[in-house]
């Protein structure tokens, strides 16, 4: 085991882990051998723990000076978690995505481009062209958008129902109150959704999704229903049997599903013999029309294995759109 073989293996972490505990307060035997247990693998306190506590080990990393029965850390600061030349390269890419600014302030960008100033990204923007996307995409760079979506992502991150004016497909206005679920990016649209459960008279009522470059106005709401409810109002959405789809590689069949399906979870298993790839997709009841289109949008690249109500559901839907063209 070469503890410093790579910057951020498992091993590095959990002694950085240790040693800034230790600093704050020595630390007992048992005390670093139960963090070794609950951050590391099975077999870590066998391998990890004579080379951290027993100095006479000629392999011992010689990290802790030990006085009265306690282990304190010879180190005068915590250690930093350190950046290869590619993590940098990668981060000063994700800098110019013009997306960048719904997740940074102001001033974390400028710190993060001042301390990537020397760096060359690993690709520029021009660089990838992609294919299939609307040509109307959203204002990420508009400030009323990105005031809404950082509203939005903390009203998910810390639990808290949300007020929200927007305009719906028809261009009316429209004024309801949401407890928050997650936010969505769709490739194909190039647009960020918000979805969450609508609330009427402190009740949970239904299932909607919103369009962030609709929304007017939002507004954090002081009280709501339990979260503990949401949840239970979102997992008893959750379809039980998954859709099963084989999929096979023509016209890159396999990187335009994984990348167009990367909303849902999802089990896949490659079949070296046929080429192709059988995916269980797990999706909420709610998802069910999206899911439909997204799947008759790939064409013959894929089959629709099961379950069979789903299947009759996607023939009826190519029957419609054959007629339509007849």
């Amino acid at each position: 085991m070469e503890l410093f073989s790579k910057v951020h293996c498992k091993y590095y972490n959990i002694i950085a882990f240790i040693l800034d505990r230790a600093q704050k307060g020595g630390l007992r035997t048992k005390e670093i051998n139960e963090m070794i247990q609950e951050h590391g693998f099975a077999e870590s306190l066998f391998s990890l723990s004579p080379r951290l506590l027993n100095h006479e080990n000629d392999e011992s990393y010689n990290l802790f000076v030990r006085e009265e029965g306690l282990y304190h850390s010879i180190l005068k600061t915590s250690p930093q978690k350190l950046l290869t030349t590619f993590q940098k390269r990668w981060l000063k890419s994700l800098m110019n995505d013009r997306r960048i600014l719904l997740f940074l302030n102001d001033d974390d960008i400028r710190e993060t481009q001042d301390l990537l100033k020397d760096v060359q990204p690993l690709f520029e923007s021009g660089y990838v062209s992609t294919v299939d996307v609307a040509a109307d995409g959203d204002p990420y760079s508009d400030p009323n958008y990105i005031k809404h979506f950082r509203t939005l992502i903390h009203a998910i991150r810390n639990q808290q129902c949300v007020r929200i004016r927007f305009l719906n497909s028809e261009g009316r206005p429209i004024c309801a109150d949401y407890a928050p679920f997650r936010m969505e990016y769709s490739i194909k649209d190039d647009k960020f959704r918000f979805s969450g459960v609508r609330i009427y008279n402190k009740k949970l009522m239904h299932f909607n999704k919103v369009n962030i470059v609709r929304i007017q106005i939002i507004s954090i709401l002081d009280n709501g229903p339990s979260f503990d409810n949401v949840a239970n109002f979102i997992q008893a959405h959750k379809v039980t049997e998954p859709i099963v789809i084989e999929v096979n590689n023509e016209r890159n069949g396999f990187e335009r599903c994984f990348m167009h399906l990367s909303n849902f979870e999802r089990n896949s298993e490659y079949d070296e013999n046929t080429n192709t790839c059988s995916i269980k997709i797990f999706y909420y009841d709610f998802d069910e029309p999206e899911l439909m289109i997204t799947l008759l949008s790939f064409g013959p690249i894929i089959k629709v294995s099961g379950p069979e109500a789903f299947k009759q559901k996607i023939i009826a839907r190519i029957h419609r759109q054959k007629q339509l063209f007849s």
